[in-house]
């Protein structure tokens, strides 16, 4: 019964979908907010999809189109349901192009700009963006598409064995294979980006650079995950990682596999640093060849940050991994420096506490502030060595979570928006699991304890506008800080044109920022 179903979503995947007079989009006018400055209302536009919530949303600014994914919940709101609709509706014009079913347990849709990929039964579908039919598919499983180019990247599938090494180069046009080329790839990609127009560089089991014409380029081997075959580290396990995974383009599939035992690629003009479970290393950007290594104990490095300052390159080893979506302890926490030059170490601080990650890291001065779940602590940039270090009392504070970014301010008491970084350099501020923020001084003790109404986060900055976001509310300031306007969106509202779009349980809110500056 399965294979009949499977089949069926196959076919309607590849043919012209038929239209679901049920399946409506309806669009009116409402009211979004109100301009602070004559206090009138302020207009959008509420569209709504019927029958079912709206489950993702993809923009295509090139071609005006907006593909919604609907998916609603169990009969019991437990879960969400096996199955649901994809419908594309043109925003500009108003008016839905076609819409067709689909079924999330066995087929996934994918966007790149203009590029809509269905991956169903070991094969990505190319569709037609504006009629939804087939244009081409291949025994592929597409990860990345330079949209200039053209050009697809992704592993070839064959057959029962849809975990191949095989990367190959894909022609967007067609679906012609350009190239093939072997990077390994069972602990995920961990990092994407350009070197120049043709060369990107993949973080995948080390560093690989690529040409994406022709799939050359040079090749550095690390340890970026291990497999954990007989499941001892899964006591270890601190549960569900919130959100997406520090910028992986995709995570490693198997179930026993332990993943991101690495650090961000650092790169300057001629070099890329990197650090794995094994080793430091710094590598000649152009040729891939090995300048300097450091080698590391077994399993003792982990997912961990390196950063430069001048001729000493820092390394934070936080001391935690990832088994699929989950957290676990790994490795060992230290924070360490090194010669840029040489790699020789310039000191290396072990934290030599049982199972207490880093979990971020803030630096003011010639001074590391790190943060653990329930204290915090102070270490010499010069000298690596412990300067203090304080409880935190989980009781009255909850667990401590991350340092405050530089996009958080706070209110003050003539309604001004101040950014808690700038104002007073002596303090460092961290979120807890509470919602509460704590300013702490360079002693480690408590200043303040600022609730989270009174804080906002700054999401976007136009050339008149800066917006500011507190659950699914936005103050809108101008550039010489006065308030304009107050709108009903929240900080996932996206900036389309001079339009924003904020997506809702059902419905999508658009507001012309030209209403914002009558």
């Amino acid at each position: 019964m399965k294979k009949i179903l499977t089949i069926f979503y196959l076919l309607t995947s590849i043919t012209v979908p038929g239209q679901d007079p049920n399946l409506l989009v309806l669009h009116n006018t409402v009211k979004v907010g109100i301009n602070l400055m004559d206090s009138t209302e302020i207009k959008g536009t509420e569209f709504r999809f019927f029958p079912e919530r709206v489950h993702k949303t993809h923009f295509d600014t090139i071609s005006g189109l907006i593909t919604v994914q609907l998916r609603g919940f169990t009969t019991d709101k437990k879960w969400l349901n096996p199955t649901g609709h994809i419908i594309q509706y043109d925003y500009i014009n108003k008016q839905k192009l076609w819409n067709k079913p689909i079924n999330y347990q066995i087929g996934n849709l994918r966007q790149f700009g203009n590029f809509m990929i269905y991956s169903i039964e070991g094969k990505s579908i190319c569709w037609n963006v504006h009629k939804g039919i087939y244009r081409w598919d291949v025994r592929n499983d597409i990860y990345y598409v330079d949209q200039a180019e053209k050009i697809g990247l992704g592993y070839r599938i064959r057959g029962s064995k849809p975990n191949t090494d095989e990367l190959q180069g894909i022609d967007m046009n067609n679906g012609d294979i350009l190239w093939d080329r072997r990077i390994f790839k069972a602990f995920g990609w961990n990092e994407l980006f350009y070197q120049n127009d043709s060369i990107v560089i993949i973080v995948a089991g080390g560093i690989h650079s690529l040409n994406i014409h022709n799939g050359e380029g040079w090749d550095y081997h690390a340890m970026t995950g291990v497999y954990d075959s007989k499941g001892k580290n899964a006591a270890k396990l601190l549960g569900f990682a919130g959100g997406l995974l520090t910028g992986t383009y995709f995570t490693s599939t198997g179930y026993n596999v332990i993943s991101h035992l690495v650090s961000n690629a650092l790169v300057d003009r001629s070099h890329i640093y990197l650090a794995s479970n094994e080793e430091l290393v710094k590598l000649s950007s152009q040729s891939g060849e090995v300048v300097w290594t450091f080698p590391f104990p077994e399993n003792f490095g982990s997912k961990s940050s390196i950063f430069k300052n001048d001729s000493v390159l820092y390394m934070v080893n936080q001391g935690i991994a990832y088994m699929r979506y989950r957290k676990l302890n790994f490795g060992k926490p230290f924070f360490a420096a090194f010669d840029v030059h040489t790699g020789s170490p310039k000191f290396l601080s072990l934290i030599d506490v049982e199972d207490d990650p880093i979990l971020s890291c803030e630096i003011k001065n010639d001074e590391i502030f790190l943060l653990f779940k329930h204290r915090i602590a102070k270490y010499s940039m010069v000298s690596g060595a412990l300067l203090n270090e304080n409880e935190i009392d989980q009781n009255s504070y909850g667990e401590l979570i991350d340092f405050i970014g530089n996009q958080v301010y706070s209110t003050s008491m003539d309604g001004k928006f101040e950014n808690l970084n700038l104002p007073d350099t002596t303090l460092v501020y961290i979120f807890t699991n509470q919602q509460k923020t704590l300013a702490i001084d360079f002693d480690l003790n408590i200043k303040e304890t600022i609730p989270y109404e009174n804080l906002r986060i700054q999401y976007l900055i136009t050339d008149q506008f800066k917006f500011f976001s507190k659950g699914k509310n936005t103050v809108v300031l101008n550039h010489d800080g006065e308030k304009v306007a107050e709108i009903d969106v929240s900080s996932d509202a996206k900036l389309i044109g001079n339009s924003l779009y904020d997506r809702r349980e059902n419905f999508l809110i658009q507001v012309d920022l030209e209403e914002l500056s009558k």
